[in-house]
């Protein structure tokens, strides 16, 4: 397994510093966009702004996410149908009010994925949504997170990916929907690029020496 700068620091002191821990150990939950960034630092990015499914809506909606040479699929469900609609100035992702709003069929493994995660809508109290995130290999994890909550990342250290993620208002939050903008995902590099960065890395070394 590659290992990714500053990863394995944060994994040994990192409880304290996260505003929000998943109940399982392979799935972490950020809140601080910063310490994300850098427990992803040297996989694949790619970002998904819905600016292209501006109106789109449906029982489904499938799109791709796309930076520096990467594309991934991604799929949004709703029982009630999903839309993108104007929110905050930009177009996002959005569920019924009430309604859980799923994402899955990533086109490539998985291991983090990030962005604004939130409700709109809400009457007075409505005011916390459920982060639901399955791995793979059935290895699951539920998170309450607050509703005006901007930046939310998640990510799995361990060999299975994500499969799946969503966002439901709590019991007693009817009228709040949820709301999924910026959405980034974080993969492992292809093995060519992972065995072109260690000889990068032997060269640099053998230059010191």
């Amino acid at each position: 397994m590659v290992a990714y700068p500053m990863r394995a620091a944060l994994f040994a002191a990192g409880i304290s510093l996260f505003s929000a821990q998943s109940a399982s150990a392979a799935i972490l939950t950020f809140t601080d966009p910063v310490l994300y960034d850098a427990t992803v630092a040297g996989m694949g990015r790619a970002t998904e702004s819905f600016d292209g499914l501006s109106g789109a809506s449906g029982a489904v909606i499938t799109g791709a996410a796309s930076g520096a040479g990467l594309t991934i699929s991604w799929s949004a469900s709703s029982t009630g149908g999903v839309s993108v609609s104007p929110f905050g100035g930009s177009p996002a992702l959005t569920a019924g009010s009430g309604e859980a709003l799923t994402l899955s069929n990533f086109g490539v493994p998985t291991m983090g994925i990030s962005g604004s995660f939130f409700g709109r809508n809400g009457a007075p109290g409505a005011t916390s949504l459920l982060l639901s995130v399955t791995l793979d290999d059935g290895t699951s994890s539920v998170s309450l997170i607050d509703a005006t909550t901007g930046f939310i990342g998640i990510f799995t250290n361990s060999a299975a990916s994500f499969s799946s993620l969503t966002l439901t208002p709590q019991s007693g939050s009817g009228s709040l929907a949820p709301v999924i903008d910026n959405l980034n995902f974080a993969v492992l590099p292809a093995p060519g690029a992972v065995a072109l960065l260690g000889l990068a890395g032997l060269a640099r070394s053998r230059r010191r020496g």
